[in-house]
């Protein structure tokens, strides 16, 4: 078997934290003295292998331990117990600053960099070129780094780090930096360099990134490795993280009788129905409080309910039968269409569609039926349809009291050849 790219055996990294300046001029002059520290462990006891050419996003909330584990990979913290290897050529970007002098002009630092990278002359020289342009900065190539903005920074950055041909890349949150058009091209670069079969890991709280990119992914949770795996089962469990809930919205719960319009597209009674519809994904991802339950979802199209396949440009209806089992205040439905490949083609909610309104109390024993409709202006493919119904506290996040994530598939049929996701409906005109 090929050796990894990257390894790690219980690696673990604790932090002292001390109460004041004194606490720590005490303890390193009188090391026989009582122990005037606290310990934090950024890091514990993770173990890993990634091979050769594969995409590994890392994922985790604030403090999980993700920039310290990378800090450990590159060498640029030593671990406190365990050990961590990399066979091949590193290049990473931390935090902005790491590796750069302020005082150097750019063109200086590209120089810098390589030559600790342990390139020639001749072959910083050769790939020269290709930095500045990718960097893009203009002038401020000969001027002090210390005079760049924070994208400017970032921009020559990555250059250096990604046209130096590295074995392994290795890239923190540094490019929620760069504008737009900046991030396009890295992303471009990143897919030249998996095709070339370069090892690539980063940090991101973006799943849409890691959908799109990835091969695997790694989760932590306060400093410890907690899942290692699929990228869309990754996700997954880091959204439940996200919202701080467990997936009890799938356990069955007690139900009460309450009032319900008739509506010719659901059935009577509160069962779940929604697993006998055509469309249905078993393996839709569910989550919330257990407060709400979404019983049904049918989606409409041409007057005809139960439609796997819509035509293009048709008008879809998404209806939801939610049932609450307990009184809310401010209950929020939401939608969101996603591609087979997880990447997210349109999502709304109903405070957004409504300016923050719409907010007609229920309480325990309501049936409603709340709906979205749109035109299906996208080009031809599968799309996953994924609903929720939220509580709105008015302060910090909505409280999920049932999500369902992947729950319909629906295939467009477009007759028109289009590039991308979205048919616009673009009209040619030719004048002389």
């Amino acid at each position: 078997m090929t050796p990894p790219a990257i390894f790690a055996r219980g690696l673990t990294k604790r932090y002292r934290l001390y109460g004041s300046p004194l606490d720590r001029l005490v303890e390193a002059l009188l090391p026989g003295a009582s122990r005037r520290h606290g310990e934090f462990t950024a890091l514990d006891a993770v173990t890993f292998d990634i091979r050769p050419g594969e995409v590994v996003g890392i994922m985790g909330r604030n403090g999980s331990g993700k920039s310290t584990l990378l800090k450990l990979v590159t060498g640029v913290s030593m671990p406190s117990a365990g050990e961590v290897g990399v066979a091949g050529r590193v290049s990473a970007l931390l935090e902005l600053g790491t590796g750069f002098n302020p005082e150097m002009t750019g063109l200086e630092n590209i120089w810098l960099n390589a030559t600790l990278l342990g390139y020639t002359e001749a072959e910083i020289e050769a790939r020269r070129g290709d930095i500045v342009a990718f960097a893009d900065i203009g002038d401020f190539i000969d001027r002090p780094v210390k005079t760049y903005s924070s994208g400017m920074f970032a921009r020559l950055a990555f250059a250096v780090a990604i046209n130096l041909d590295p074995d392994i890349l290795i890239v923190d949150e540094i490019l929620s930096v760069g504008d737009a058009l900046f991030q396009a091209k890295c992303f471009r670069k990143f897919e030249d360099l998996k095709a070339k079969g370069t090892t690539i890991v980063f940090v991101t709280h973006s799943i849409e990134q890691v959908l799109q990119h990835c091969t695997r992914a790694l989760l932590l949770e306060a400093g410890r490795l907690v899942m290692d795996g699929p990228p869309r089962e990754v996700s997954n469990v880091y959204l439940d993280l996200l919202f701080g809930v467990a997936r009890s919205a799938g356990a069955p719960v007690p139900v009460h009788a309450g009032p319900q319009a008739a509506n010719p597209w659901f059935a009577e009674g509160m069962d779940d129905r929604l697993r006998l519809r055509p469309g249905y994904n078993a393996a839709e991802h569910r989550w919330g409080n257990g407060l709400a339950r979404i019983l049904d979802v049918a989606v409409i199209a041409g007057g005809e309910s139960d439609r796997v396949a819509v035509d293009a440009h048709a008008e879809v209806m998404v209806l939801l039968k939610v049932h609450f089992l307990a009184d809310v205040a401010r209950p929020v439905y939401g939608l969101l269409l996603k591609t087979s490949e997880g990447v997210i083609v349109y999502g709304t909610n109903s405070s957004l569609l409504l300016d923050r309104g719409g907010h007609e109390p229920r309480r325990a024993g309501d049936v409603v039926h709340a709906s979205f409709t749109f035109p299906a202006s996208l080009a031809q493919a599968n799309y996953l349809v994924s609903v929720g119904v939220s509580d709105d506290p008015g302060v910090d996040d909505l409280v999920p009291l049932d999500r369902r994530y992947d729950a319909m598939l629906v295939k467009v049929l477009n007759r028109r050849s289009i590039v991308g996701l979205a048919d616009l409906g673009a009209r040619f005109g030719l004048a002389t």
